[in-house]
């Protein structure tokens, strides 16, 4: 089976190490199997199973219905089908960590921490589990209350991984992909924090502090419309930072003078404010 995967970064798929990934036509099949995976090494009971699949409205012979759903998910995913193991009148998948692509995304990041001694190893574990990914976890089952607890798990990993590699991307003094990549984590994860104070402090680093400190402003404004919340201490200090065009000793942005009512000594507003003109 070589590098065979089942596949939840994404739709719930079979990976073979072929250009495209077996597709299981059947819903069902791809709930069951994610409920499987998601549990994966443990036992998951008949009963919760059939409730996964069916909820309120089961068949006349739940178990039966199973059964035969179980047979024929083992087919479709051929040799893998041995994975999926029967225990009693109960299932658990046990093709192990390793035949997971989720399980391979938490190896390569556990590596790429530790590694954060060497900046170009650590970003390149992370370039590789992150192109692991191939949509949300568990995709359009995500949100079944089986599934759900582990998704979230998931993308909060892949969260934290993007917001690592960006802070290594600054440090190694890529302020614009660093943007890109908190820009687009924002718009997926709008209020969380960690991506605006990455974004701030990388566009400060480019030189436009108007722009980051547009950024804090137009987050505290959607914390405070959406969720009647301020911004964390941690993040105005982020603020102060820029305002004092200050750097952690990471990445230094050369200090131009402290704001005030005199512009005296602020030539990057200053230059804003001609550039706009």
């Amino acid at each position: 089976m070589g590098g065979t995967r089942i596949g939840v970064l994404g739709p719930v798929v079979l990976l073979t190490g072929e250009a495209t990934p077996v597709w299981l036509r059947s819903r069902r099949q791809r709930l069951l199997l994610a409920v499987l995976v998601a549990r994966s090494g443990q036992v998951v009971t008949a009963g919760e199973l059939i409730d996964a699949l069916w909820a309120t409205k089961p068949p006349a012979d739940p178990l039966a219905a199973l059964h035969s759903h179980v047979s024929r998910l083992r087919r479709s995913l051929g040799s893998a089908g041995t994975w999926v193991e029967t225990a009693g009148t109960d299932y658990r998948f046990a093709g192990g960590p390793e035949r997971v692509d989720a399980a391979r995304f938490e190896v390569l990041v556990a590596a790429a921490r530790a590694q954060l001694g060497e900046p170009d190893a650590a970003l390149g574990l992370l370039d590789a589990a992150l192109g692991l990914w191939r949509g949300a976890a568990y995709h359009e089952v995500a949100e079944h209350e089986r599934i759900r607890p582990e998704a979230a798990r998931v993308e909060e990993l892949r969260a934290e991984a993007l917001e690592t590699r960006a802070q290594l991307l600054l440090a190694a003094g890529r302020a614009d992909e660093a943007a890109q990549a908190m820009e687009r984590l924002g718009g997926d994860h709008p209020f969380r924090e960690r991506p605006v104070a990455l974004l701030m402090r990388a566009l400060a680093r480019r030189g436009r502090h108007a722009d980051a400190l547009r950024a804090f402003s137009e987050f505290r404004r959607r914390l405070d419309d959406e969720l009647g919340l301020d911004p964390s201490p941690g993040l105005e200090a982020v603020q102060r930072e820029i305002l004092r065009h200050e750097t952690p000793a990471s990445g230094a942005v050369p200090v131009v003078g402290l704001p005030g009512n005199s512009f005296v000594g602020r030539r990057a507003e200053l230059d804003d404010c001609a550039a706009c003109l």
